[in-house]
């Protein structure tokens, strides 16, 4: 099982080194389109099974600018059934 995870920090949070990507919510804005949800493919460790993962806009519009996210793809380990 995989999921899209998106973390936020609070200011003067020490961001922890696997979130060192992590940055403003205003830097994800600006790097999509215009009115367009944040699409993330999952890695390719996760081979088809998954699919993409699509974060409205809104999201990330409902908190501050200056908040601080880090966005991550997240799995729990297939457990073999005996």
């Amino acid at each position: 099982m995989a999921w899209l995870a998106i973390r936020t920090f609070a200011e003067g949070e020490g961001i922890p080194k696997i979130h060192n990507h992590a940055r403003p919510v205003s830097n994800v804005l600006a790097g999509l389109e215009p009115g367009a949800p944040l699409i993330s493919r999952p890695p390719a460790m996760f081979g088809q099974r998954t699919d993409d993962a699509v974060v409205p806009r809104d999201v990330f519009e409902s908190l501050s600018p200056d908040t601080i996210v880090g966005i991550d793809w997240e799995f729990v380990p297939e457990v073999a059934e005996m």
